[in-house]
């Protein structure tokens, strides 16, 4: 590959390149590579490899569950709850579980969009009914 400076009278103008005639034939891209917890897929692009489903018996049997995760995975225990509670993220205590309506989290307010007013309407008569209720 050759190269060369750029001369001060060819600075803030059009530069034409001439196509090389002895290398007509393109080079062939240098290989890629993924980074460790990615595989190279045949279109050639990187994904996420899933360590939980390749390596079945990674995790150490104090932890056995497998949680897969974006270029990695972890291992926490195998936390038993009550119905409508699941474990949390490191297995060491139970969480409530969230429903999802619509593809939205029932548990809290969309990010995206700020609480409507009929939102906090509903959730102040809900609080003035608990009060009367006591």
């Amino acid at each position: 590959m050759a190269s060369r400076s750029v001369a001060s009278e060819e600075m803030n103008s059009v530069l034409e390149i001439p196509y090389p005639r002895d290398e007509d034939r393109l080079q062939d891209p240098a290989p890629l590579e993924c980074g460790q917890g990615f595989s190279q897929q045949e279109s050639g692009h990187c994904m996420d490899t899933n360590e939980c489903i390749q390596f079945p018996f990674v995790c150490p049997r104090d932890k056995p569950v497998c949680v897969n995760t974006y270029g990695s995975y972890r291992c926490r225990t195998n936390k038993r709850c009550s119905r409508g509670y699941e474990p949390n993220e490191d297995g060491t205590a139970c969480v409530a579980q969230v429903a999802f309506l619509g593809g939205y989290s029932s548990a809290a307010f969309r990010i995206s969009e700020p609480p409507s007013r009929a939102s906090y309407l509903s959730l102040g008569l809900g609080l003035c009914l608990q009060l009367y209720a006591l």
